[in-house]
């Protein structure tokens, strides 16, 4: 999955249903949008240029998490895969913050003060950078 690209005409104001390969990289009103060879929880390929909320979670016994129970944050911003570092998010940003510490009846005593490991347990496309850049404050 890794080497399958979507390709949005910038002119059209939309993906290209079929392209030719030969002229397709050298047209510079076509973004080329490389697949991350990844799915998000509902199984979608997540591909360059979408924008994927991450969910974060706090992994407190190193066996999983309990998505609903545990949740730290959640933060939304565009896929990029980067040489150094690989598949990213830039220009994130935090959604929704909650610490557990906070709430004191959230965990019990002894289990309070073990979270050390952070784990990104899930993540999901709600939509890509051309056609919904308001989700990211844009128009």
């Amino acid at each position: 999955d890794s080497f399958k690209f979507r390709f949005w005409d910038k002119d059209l104001k939309d993906y290209m249903r079929s392209v030719n390969l030969d002229k397709v990289f050298d047209d510079k009103s076509v973004i080329a949008e490389q697949c991350t060879g990844l799915k998000d929880k509902n199984g979608t390929l997540i591909y360059e240029g979408d924008i994927v909320k991450k969910y974060t979670f706090i992994d407190y016994d190193g066996q999983g998490c309990e998505p609903d129970k545990y949740l730290d944050k959640v933060d939304i911003g565009v896929v990029y895969i980067t040489a150094s570092k690989g598949v990213v998010l830039r220009r994130a940003k935090t959604l929704l913050t909650e610490n557990p510490y906070k709430e004191k009846e959230l965990l019990p005593k002894e289990k309070r003060y073990k979270a050390t490991k952070l784990v990104a347990c899930r993540s999901e496309v709600v939509g890509n950078i051309h056609e919904n850049p308001e989700l990211l404050g844009g128009k």
